[in-house]
């Protein structure tokens, strides 16, 4: 099982998205599942960067695995419109 990891930036992007509870709640319990399954099915590795990111809807989670240490860091949690920049 793999610890997750959330960086200040990313948890400022989940409370954001509290008033959004169709959101909210799907991207929560897919980061609790990170622990379990870091690869689950729909993930795509970045081309621009080290990293993977899951699609949920109009947002996107986007995190890096590090097997050695059994860690999840869950980097940016945004609107795809401008996760990317």
């Amino acid at each position: 099982m793999y610890r997750v990891k959330i960086t200040p930036a990313a948890q400022k992007d989940l409370l954001s998205l509290k008033n959004q509870k169709k959101y909210f709640g799907r991207i929560k319990s897919i980061l609790i599942s990170l622990g379990h399954n870091q690869r689950p099915l729909g993930t795509k590795k970045l081309t621009q960067r080290e990293g993977h990111r899951i699609r949920v809807g109009n947002y996107r989670i986007l995190y890096q695995i590090n097997d050695e240490d059994k860690t999840i860091h869950v980097f940016r949690i945004r609107h795809r419109s401008d996760v990317y920049r």
